[in-house]
This record gives structure tokens, sequence and C-alpha cells, in this order.
């Protein structure tokens, strides 16, 4: 394989990756990856870097050709692999589920949650990009929430104002019919007379 698009085409097959996944991991859109394997652009060195660590593929011959595709030296990978006692799919989370027994999020003090996150930012993988993008996403439907309770009690107090509003009118109404039934029967009897 001479290019580094058919280089990236067979780690893709390979491991089974669905486009749409792999852009998610590596925080570009899915065109980038289709001209990745098109060969009309080529990816930047972080980014080949990412590809290596997501896929476990080894990475001078993913940038190069240099070496075997899958070197026997671990990368921490994100995307399945096969378990080969089982032949059964497990993704690396399931596998380290045996190793680390996690608390449910119901167990997690806020303080917890607060160490794993800055763990998770601190390190240099590539799910500090993941995480960061959750939390920003979390972050503006919170602040949206916030928003739309803010916009609730307006229209609360609209709705208030509106019938009183109303009330008033009536009254105003009210008013001035019973002064102009007044006036118009004072106009009868002074026509009359």
């Amino acid at each position: 394989m001479n290019s580094f698009s058919e280089r990236f085409q067979h780690v893709l097959h390979v491991k089974k990756i669905k486009q749409n996944i792999l852009a998610s991991l590596l925080d570009v859109n899915q065109v980038t990856i289709s001209r990745w394997k098109k060969q009309t652009d080529a990816p930047l060195e972080e980014n080949i870097k990412k590809i290596a660590k997501v896929t476990g593929c080894n990475i001078d011959w993913l940038r190069d050709g240099n070496g075997e595709p899958f070197s026997k030296k671990k990368y921490g990978t994100v995307i399945e692999s096969i378990e080969p006692s089982s032949g059964k799919k497990k993704s690396a989370h399931q596998r380290q589920e045996k190793e680390i027994s996690s608390p449910t999020d119901s167990d997690w003090t806020i303080s917890e949650m607060l160490t794993a996150t800055t763990r998770v930012l601190e390190s240099n993988t590539i799910y500090r990009g993941v995480l960061a993008a959750n939390i920003r996403a979390f972050d503006k439907a919170v602040q949206m929430e916030r928003e739309m309770e803010g916009i609730k009690e307006d229209v609360i107090a609209m709705r208030k104002d509106n019938r009183e509003m109303a009330d008033r009118m009536e009254r105003m109404e009210d008013l001035l019919l019973s002064l102009g039934a007044t006036a118009q029967a004072k106009r009868d009897s002074e026509a009359q007379s």
C-alpha cells in the first residue's frame, strides 16, 4: 500500500469502523474522513496520531508505510476489537470493566465526578476532546433550560397582566355604557320637553 489513502482505508476495513464514528472520535467532520479516503486531502500529523491511537494501528506504517500495520505494542484502542478467547466482540470499556469496577452514576459524589473529569481533561488522549465536546453541549443545554424557565416565568407574568388589563377594560366599558345610557336618557327627556 503506497498511499496514506490506501493504508487508511485498510485500517477502516480491518477495524470495521464507520466514518461517522471515527469523525466523532477525531473531532473532525465526515467530509474530512471522505477526503482522506479519496486522497483529496492528507491529514495533519496530530490527526494521524489520533487515528493510530483510536484504531491501534502502527503510526509509522499509517504515516509512511514503514513496519507492520498493527504492531504488537498496545495503543489503548477506543474502537471494538475481538476478544481472542471467545470470538465475541468486546469494547475497550467492557474489557476494562473486568479490571476496574466503577460506581454507578447515582453512587458518584460531585467531588468524585469532578476528580474523574479533571483527570480525563488533563490527559493527552482522544477522550479529552470527546469529553470537552460533551461538557460544552451539556453546558449549553443547561443554559438553554434556564433561559426557558425565565421565558416561562415571563409568559406567566404577561398572562396575569393581560387578565388585569382585560378586567380594567371591562370595568371602563361598563362605566362608559352607564354614562352613555344616562346621557341618552337625559337627551330623550329634553327632546320630549
